[in-house]
């Protein structure tokens, strides 16, 4: 079983961020999310029915996003909710390209499992891939 704490908390570390409180949730804001950084109260909610693998990527992807928010802000600029693009769109912002690829490092170096990113066109994943590649070089890249 995935001990969500130890995986925020080495998260955090490798980051040089603060751990979120992490609590189980039933309901998030979307019947999509997996979970959800609520960066005012410093807690990271994670749907309880999620699978462990699915847990891991979302704190380390929610967590990223945090990241962003104190060290790399200019990832975030013109960001757009999920509900206003197109997956791809979505998706390829600067942003989102950056947490997934994050996560994706996490999953697979951690836990030796790597995301399909199902739902997602080549071009977008190539772009995952390639910011992986950044990130795997320096954690704390912009």
């Amino acid at each position: 079983m995935l001990d969500m704490d130890a995986l925020a908390g080495w998260i955090a570390d490798v980051l040089r961020i603060d751990r979120p409180v992490i609590e189980l949730a039933d309901e998030l804001h979307t019947p999509t999310q997996i979970a959800e950084l609520l960066p005012d109260l410093d807690r990271l909610r994670v749907r309880r029915s999620a699978s462990d693998a699915d847990r891991a990527f979302a704190i380390a992807h929610e967590m990223r996003h945090a990241w962003q928010r104190a060290r790399a802000p200019q990832l975030l600029e013109g960001y757009q909710q999920a509900a206003d693009l197109t997956p791809e769109a979505y998706n390829r912002q600067p942003a989102e390209l950056d947490a997934n690829a994050f996560a994706l490092i996490v999953l697979t170096d951690l836990f030796h499992i790597r995301p399909l990113f199902r739902g997602l066109d080549a071009q977008t994943r190539q772009m995952i891939e390639a910011r992986a590649e950044l990130i795997a070089e320096n954690p704390l890249r912009p």
